[in-house]
């Protein structure tokens, strides 16, 4: 079953296209650069300063001649948009000139591998200022530093990229002797947090990717509910195999992440990867699955009946976390930040389950504060999306009060409008947020400590789960037992969880949801 799509979302999907991004040529690589290098400390460089990346190897598998599968070092691809191995880049913020060098091919790989892509194709294809081969490096970055003294190179953690990149071991060791000359400083602190915070805020060309994946994997959502709604004695296997077949099919080889197709009791298995237990008898399927577009990930989960038909157990639990992620998402606009959506989803859902008999013995104010909704509902609300699938979050700024444009008091309790919460202020929202008592053993999900701005996109992805493993846990607690009623409790154990999860971007004075965008279209072209 699919969220309901609200009209200005509809009438928003006819009037705007990405496929003119789409089809934009070069990776804004350049452009991540400038971006990249205004986020550097230009005091230890007096304005010069060189941006130096090495992309991941190609690397075969232990006591093998069989390669791994090739994953590209994302803080490369994000200054580059390059995705070969054995390869790196050089950018100098001086001159703003970017190259890019790659491998060295041997004549004997083009027999087995085909033939790479030249120097002039290198240069129409990326965004690059020029190109080299990899045997050239050296010598550029010793010119480099015989002309600008008191320069510093700018990287990531050489035991890092030694490990996951093709940095040499003996340029490791010539850049260290170099790093005790009086005049070259090589830094690895300053590059990542700066690439971290640009990553934080997309451009409209990363947007496009991220809405072609997220296409690509809601068309194989559809077809993946149409097969558990018409087909019988199927597997967990074979959702899976439709899902991978339909994006393989749509161009998008690589997955965001392994996907997972749960039934019954597995859909309380937040992360459940086995995929091969038989779906008839069972109340639902919980697809959680996304494939990457050039590197570029999405990630959405539907939850849906099994032979299209809710018992009144599952469709309870549906039009909970339904209700969570629609006021979840009305309040991911800018200025309002992660952690509030986070706990409104928590309210929403003891609102909900209180409503049912599940939870009791307590208002909605004393369960929230005791923090006993967590056994429901364990993980954050959501995360970052991009070039991983839980992206980089950048610099935190929960503490920062000239991002946040209304009170935290009025916003804790807005389903009834009864703060009864300090008021907000500079020190910080950590301060406000509930603190509960919880069984140490029992993992208390992550939350994203940012304000949200225009340029970010993210995932909204409430649930309420039946793990037992987890629930049985708070039942030995005085604190949260009294709470639950184990007798109602019984019903639900084979509901196994609900979880919805869409893609949002935020924009200026609101937000986008692209994920129900595309779900009108789909259903449009292809039926409900």
């Amino acid at each position: 079953m699919r969220l309901p799509i609200p009209t200005h979302y509809t009438e928003q999907l006819a009037s705007t296209s990405f496929s003119a991004l789409e089809s934009t040529p070069k990776y804004p690589a350049k452009k991540h650069c400038l971006n990249v290098a205004e986020h550097l400390p230009t005091e230890f460089s007096n304005g010069n300063g060189l941006i130096l990346l090495y992309s991941a190897k190609a690397v075969n598998w232990p006591n093998s001649d069989q390669p791994q599968p090739f994953r590209q070092c994302r803080y490369f691809y994000y200054l580059s948009g390059f995705g070969g191995h054995d390869a790196a880049l050089t950018f100098d913020i001086a001159t703003k000139k970017l190259k890019l060098y790659t491998r060295v091919i041997d004549p004997k790989e083009l027999l087995w591998s085909g033939t790479p892509e030249r120097k002039d194709e290198i240069l129409a294809r990326y965004n690059v200022d020029e190109v080299y081969e990899i045997t050239s490096l050296d010598d550029h970055l010793s010119e480099y530093l015989q002309k600008h003294s008191k320069s510093t190179i700018f990287t990531l953690d050489l035991q890092q990229q030694n490990t996951a990149s093709c940095l040499p071991s003996e340029l490791v060791s010539a850049f260290s002797q170099m790093a005790e000359g009086p005049n070259f400083r090589w830094n690895t602190t300053f590059l990542r947090a700066g690439i971290d915070e640009c990553r934080v805020f997309k451009d409209d060309f990363e947007k496009s990717l991220i809405y072609k994946a997220t296409k690509i994997s809601l068309v194989a959502h559809h077809r993946a509910r149409k097969l558990v709604t018409y087909s019988h004695g199927l597997t967990e296997a074979d959702i899976h195999g439709l899902f991978l077949s339909n994006c393989i099919r749509a161009g998008a080889r690589e997955q965001a992440y392994e996907p997972i197709c749960a039934a019954g009791r597995n859909c309380a298995t937040l992360h459940y990867v086995n995929n091969n237990q038989v779906v008839d008898g069972k109340q639902l399927v919980l697809l959680d699955a996304g494939c990457e577009v050039n590197c570029y990930a999405t990630d959405i989960t539907r939850t849906f009946p099994v032979g299209g038909n809710w018992t009144t157990e599952s469709k309870a639990i549906y039009n909970i976390v339904d209700k969570m992620q629609k006021v979840a998402v009305g309040r991911s606009i800018p200025g309002v930040h992660w952690a509030e959506t986070h706990w409104l989803a928590h309210r929403v859902a003891i609102r909900g389950l209180l409503e049912l008999g599940i939870l009791h013995n307590g208002t909605e104010e004393e369960i929230f504060q005791a923090g006993t909704s967590r056994a429901f509902f364990p993980h954050g609300l959501g995360h970052f999306i991009g070039l991983e699938c839980h992206d980089v979050e950048g610099t935190g700024d929960a503490r920062r009060s000239d991002l946040i444009t209304s009170q935290w008091e009025a916003r804790l309790h807005p389903l009834d409008n009864t703060p009864s919460s300090p008021s907000f202020t500079s020190e910080g929202v950590d301060s406000y947020i509930p603190t509960p008592p919880l069984p140490p053993s029992l993992p208390v999900g992550t939350q994203v400590a940012r304000v949200f701005q225009p340029g970010m996109v993210l995932t909204v992805e409430p649930g309420v789960y039946f793990c037992e493993w987890i629930i049985k846990e708070y039942l030995k607690s005085d604190v949260h037992k009294k709470f639950i009623n184990e007798d109602v409790l019984a019903k639900y154990w084979d509901v196994g969880g609900v979880r919805i999860e869409d893609i949002v971007f935020i924009e200026q004075g609101g937000n986008r949801v692209i994920s129900w965008e595309i779900d009108a279209e789909i259903i449009a072209t292809e039926g409900n």
